[in-house]
């Protein structure tokens, strides 16, 4: 699971610019003093930089069109030939005395294969003690498992060369790094908008991994010397607190990420480079004891976070068992995250914070944990969890939509569910998964009805088969999870004929205002509101399903659960509450039924939110989509109130409304309807929602009398 996130959150933000970046490029290429800093530029608001940047940047983008892997690498000077030392023995290193010598102490120096060691630092000889323990991890086996083998790419080479001038990136941020006075980088800078998310983006480190995946496949020694600088700059400019911390430097994430995108990485692909030098070497090692106090004794409180943290930290014990308290680090990780597995996941295999993009993140950790415990032959756990991991799987398979993303439930980007699936088949004897997982090119169809629900979770998926043009809709009637929940309960998303329809809204960020309200809130999803009050929270955690209706058959399913509402006392109302049914009629189409309990005047407004490349209009009787090519949908609602509607697109002010983001920091405008109706009593409306082209005479029928 090593490569297969590395860098994407770079990546991602990177080649959703790349085409306005290039055109911008070519009509300011020469300019010296343009604009200034924090622009947006392309005419995106969410984009942000210096404009002054864009000489630099440009013929970066350039070069990375024509950027290959080099053939036939002559490695003479740039990769040593194994028996070749980096140093000469009696070489004097330029590291601290202190340092080289707390390191020293706490290696286990009867560690088979450290007797070199140990015997120069018998006698007092810390710089030959450095040099040995140096071609020590030189000649070292490392297991498969710590080995990120995903190789190198154009989109690498333009995150490391603007790296090497300190410009980085992170969703569709820009900005260059400031320097500190004493010339190191200033780990501390939140970037052109002072933002956190920058920081820790930056103290993560993952474009190490990129410049080491560029070294392998160019044989450019600046690459090597670019990791070698940057590691020793880090571990020289953050002297570890020894205390819990929430610096962007020290935080346990940050550190957990760092070890496990960067430094493990530069030790191993690096190990022959004369440009990754033994004093940067020594400063990395010497560094891995604090990492790991940090995560042992200093951890996240709780959920993913914690996660990640524990299983870094066993990864650093089977990497790094050469030091003493190894054994320590093993044991608690291994007894957190088998706790962590029991607490989080529930019996249908979703994980607690009820997030696609979450989901995948707890995975990656469970199934890194599995392999990690596969490297260090740990038979009797490896059978404990794995059925665990299995489960997980298994709900991360079935919520896949036709095209292979997953839902955009909770705080999710728009994840390829499909491509992360195939990282599980061998792991695993599940043909059904190796069908999903590879569009029904091989593997084993599924069984029975295509529609699935997770009581847990309360996700009910409706399908009508597992080809690209499927039926396929989202409804969400569980909890709200345990952590990066949105108010969404009776949210329900709708796809077909190869494309999305009715969508949720996404995460887009994590700052706090007007904008992650909307996002984060009911109001940028499919549900309704009462005077515009979101409903009541429900449980973020449970131990039994919540009580809804889940039927599936042959013919069809029917879901349906309830919000509530608070009470108005000083208007003389009482708790309210929302029920809303919905029933697929399998490979036509969905009835959504919607009751609303309520005394005294009350405003209803039901939301539907399309996809931003669907073009909606107004009908008699609802809306249509009116897409010149491929399919098309129809809603019709079914009512004896008079209803305002009103189609919104990309509005900020004087509120939010019709905005959804598929990828972090990025958001596109999104034709969002809003339905108003004031209503005094009970009152219930029916929506009928399909294909333009669907037999609306199967659907209708009935509708009515309901």
């Amino acid at each position: 699971m090593r490569g297969v996130l590395r860098s994407c959150g770079l990546i991602c933000g990177l080649f959703s610019l790349l085409v306005p970046l290039a055109c911008w490029a070519e009509a300011v290429a020469g300019k010296t003093d343009v604009g200034q800093p924090a622009e947006p530029i392309v005419d995106n608001p969410d984009t942000f930089w210096d404009e002054r940047l864009m000489p630099l940047i440009a013929p970066i983008i350039e070069q990375a069109n024509a950027w290959a892997p080099v053939e036939n690498i002559n490695w003479n000077g740039i990769a040593l030939p194994p028996e070749e030392p980096l140093r000469p023995p009696g070489t004097k290193l330029d590291i601290e005395p202190e340092r080289l010598r707390k390191l020293m102490d706490q290696l286990n120096l009867d560690h088979p294969g450290l007797e070199q060691v140990r015997e120069y630092y018998q006698q007092d000889d810390l710089d030959q003690a450095g040099l040995a323990l140096v071609e020590y991890y030189r000649a070292r086996k490392w297991a498969d498992v710590f080995y990120d083998s995903q190789p190198a790419n154009h989109l690498d080479y333009i995150i490391v060369e603007m790296a090497m001038i300190d410009i980085f990136t992170q969703g569709q941020v820009f900005g260059r790094q400031p320097r500190r006075a004493d010339g190191l980088l200033d780990w501390k800078n939140g970037g052109p908008r002072d933002d956190p998310e920058w920081a820790w983006w930056i103290n993560r480190m993952g474009y190490l991994q990129a410049a080491t995946a560029l070294w392998e496949a160019t044989g450019g020694r600046r690459y090597a010397q670019f990791v070698n600088d940057h590691l020793a700059d880090w571990v020289r400019a953050n002297p570890y607190p020894a205390v819990r911390s929430f610096s962007a430097q020290w935080r346990p994430l940050e550190v957990a990420r760092r070890i496990d995108k960067s430094w493990l990485d530069a030790i191993i692909r690096l190990s022959d480079s004369p440009d990754f030098t033994p004093e940067s070497r020594l400063l990395m090692l010497s560094s891995i004891p604090d990492h790991a106090d940090a995560m042992l004794n200093y951890p996240s409180f709780s959920g993913n976070h914690l996660l990640t943290e524990k299983v870094m930290l066993a990864e650093l014990a089977i990497a790094f068992p050469e030091f003493k308290d190894a054994p320590i680090w093993l044991e608690d990780a291994v007894q957190t995250v088998v706790g962590l597995m029991a607490k989080q996941v529930y019996p249908d295999g979703a994980y607690e914070e009820l997030t696609n993009h979450y989901q995948l993140v707890a995975l990656g950790s469970f199934q890194r944990f599995l392999e990690l415990l596969e490297s260090g032959d740990q038979t009797e756990l490896i059978d404990s969890v794995k059925p665990t991991v299995e489960s997980m799987w298994n709900y991360f398979a079935y919520v896949m939509r036709p095209d292979g993303m997953g839902p955009l439930n909770n705080d999710s980007d728009l994840q390829n569910n499909r491509a992360e699936l195939a990282q599980s088949v061998p792991w695993f004897d599940r043909p059904d998964w190796v069908y999903l997982a590879t569009a029904g090119a091989e593997g084993t169809e599924p069984a029975g009805p295509p529609s699935r629900f997770f009581p847990y979770a309360g996700h009910a998926i409706m399908r009508d088969g597992w080809d690209e043009q499927a039926q396929w809709a989202f409804f969400d009637i569980g909890p709200y999870g345990s952590d990066h929940q949105h108010n969404d309960r009776l949210h329900l998303s709708v796809s077909f004929g190869g494309k999305d329809f009715l969508v949720d809204s996404g995460r887009y960020d994590y700052t706090p205002g007007t904008t992650r309200d909307y996002f984060k809130g009911p109001h940028g999803h499919n549900v309704v509101l009462l005077d515009d009050q979101a409903p009541l929270s429900g449980p973020k955690k449970v131990s039994a399903p919540m009580p809804v209706t889940a039927e599936i058959t042959s013919a069809k399913d029917i879901f349906a659960a309830s919000v509530k509402f608070p009470a108005r006392p000083l208007l003389g109302q009482g708790p309210r509450m929302h029920k809303r049914r919905v029933e697929y009629r399998r490979g036509i189409g969905w009835i959504v039924t919607d009751e609303v309990i309520a005394f005294g005047p009350t405003e209803v407004s039901v939301r539907w939110l399309f996809a931003p490349d669907r073009e909606v209009e107004k009908t008699t009787d609802g809306l249509r989509t009116v897409d010149p090519e491929g399919a098309n949908l129809r809603m019709a609602l079914m009512s004896d109130k008079d209803w305002d509607v009103q189609l919104y697109c990309g509005q900020g002010e004087p509120v939010e409304a019709g905005w959804q983001s598929t990828r972090f920091t990025t958001r596109q405008p999104a034709t969002q309807a809003i339905y108003k109706t004031m209503i005094s009593g009970p009152t219930t409306f029916t929506w009928i929602i399909a294909p333009s082209d669907a037999n609306w005479s199967k659907l209708s029928a009935g509708t009515v009398a309901q």
